[in-house]
């Protein structure tokens, strides 16, 4: 059962019924070293109510005034 589902649709979190304590990720969702990002839905080592404050954090951060360019503009030399 999907719960959150990133905007443009490419990775969620959810859980399963049977087992509301386990989360699970499908998409681009990140659970450690890992390079491909699969459709199908998985375990990762956490909780629903983890990924919820993940997906707060998130749009926090998102939302605040911080610069999240890695590679902001150098200044230009006064010649």
């Amino acid at each position: 059962m999907p719960f959150v589902w990133e905007n443009q649709g490419l990775g969620g979190y959810g859980f399963d019924p049977d087992d509301v304590d386990q989360l699970l990720v499908c998409g681009y969702w990140c659970d450690g070293l890992r390079g491909d990002f699969e459709t199908e839905w998985r375990r990762v080592a956490a909780k629903p109510v983890d990924g919820l404050v993940c997906t707060l954090l998130i749009n926090l951060c998102m939302q605040s005034d911080a610069n999240w360019d890695d590679n902001p503009p150098k200044p230009k030399l006064r010649t």
